[in-house]
Formats: structure tokens, C-alpha cells, sequence
């Protein structure tokens, strides 16, 4: 058999941070092949675990040490990766598609390497200006002037929800000109960060 790692990185609420998590199990003949343990290597076997990433704009990487956070594991922990160990200076993490490569390495009498790579869509800071358009809709004797906030908030969550779907059909161009609309829309009505 062969370990096949297995993974997740989901955005959290406030574009503070996201979640990372080994969901690559434990070995089950049946159910999971590629799991940590006998005849594959053990956590315990593990003498690095990295995490890379490219950043939306395709030129930024940065490497995350895992291992002295505990990986790989099998327990379910979350490692919580904050725009500083990526290398940004905001406060927040911009909007994109990120590439996640996640490698584990070491001996259990022979060396091994597992490696898989990933793509996410983090989209938290246009869904924050989109939720702030939705807050200055306000009911008005003239139906015109409520319905262009409504209407500016409605398209610009249609846009984000395509783009989630696109990406999700495997169809990242088109997620990443959808997204676009939405944060051109936000920085007309001056909502680009939150």
C-alpha cells in the first residue's frame, strides 16, 4: 500500500484566518488504503509535514512548518493559518484561489514522501462588502432609491454565488472574472475591505 495523504483548508468567518486539517485517517484495508499506519507509515514515522501555498495573485508563496504544530495527525486538531504566516501585511486575506501543496516525509525503515495538492476559493472579503450592501438597503416611500441599493446587492451576491458554483464545477477562470464584478462593484460603492 501507499500513504495518500488527504486534506482541507476552509476560510473562517471575519477573513482572519483559515483551517487546516489532515483528513487523511487512519488505515483501513476496506474503507481507507491510503491511511497512517501498518503496512503504510505511521504519524509517529513523520519527520517533516509543510504546507505550501500560492497566493491569489500566482507570485506569492510562503511555506508553513506543520510539524512542530503536531502533523500529520489523525486526531481531527485544526491548525489555524493566519495572513502573518503567509507572508501578508494585512489584516485580512484577499479574495482568489489559492494553491495548497501539503508534503509529509520520513522513514518507517524506508523513505517515503506524500504529497498532494489542493485549490481553494476564499472569497470572505467580497461576501463581507456584498453583506454591507444588504445593510443599507432601506424601505422608502420612493421605491426607486431603495431598489438600487437592493439591486446593487442582489447582482453582486448573484456574482459571488456563480463564482462559488463556477469554481466548484472546475471552472476557475470564470470564478476568478465573476469575483472580479463583485469586488469592482464594492470598490464603487467604497466597500473594498472589511
Amino acid at each position: 500500500m501507499a500513504l495518500g495523504i488527504d486534506f482541507c483548508v476552509t476560510q473562517q468567518p471575519a477573513c482572519k484566518y483559515l483551517s487546516f486539517k489532515d483528513e487523511t485517517g487512519v488505515y483501513d484495508a476496506v474503507y481507507n488504503t491510503g491511511g497512517y499506519g501498518s503496512p503504510n507509515p505511521n504519524t509517529t514515522d513523520a519527520l517533516t509535514a509543510t504546507l505550501v501555498v500560492i497566493l491569489p495573485d500566482n507570485t506569492t508563496t510562503g511555506t508553513i512548518n506543520l510539524f512542530p504544530l503536531n502533523m500529520p495527525d489523525t486526531s481531527g486538531i485544526e491548525i489555524y493559518i493566519t495572513n502573518t504566516m503567509l507572508g501578508l501585511g494585512s489584516d485580512s486575506l484577499p479574495n482568489g484561489i489559492y494553491t495548497w501543496t501539503y508534503t509529509v516525509t520520513g522513514n518507517n525503515g524506508t523513505d517515503f514522501t506524500a504529497t498532494k495538492t489542493i485549490k481553494t476559493f476564499v472569497d470572505c472579503q467580497a461576501q463581507c462588502c456584498v453583506d454591507k450592501m444588504f445593510c443599507q438597503v432601506e424601505l422608502s416611500t420612493c421605491d426607486c432609491c431603495a431598489n438600487n441599493k437592493l439591486d446593487s446587492a442582489l447582482i453582486a451576491q448573484g456574482w459571488l454565488d456563480s463564482a462559488n458554483h463556477a469554481f466548484n464545477c472546475g471552472k476557475p477562470k470564470l470564478a476568478k472574472q465573476l469575483l472580479k464584478k463583485v469586488e469592482q462593484l464594492c470598490t464603487l460603492i467604497k466597500c473594498s475591505s472589511c
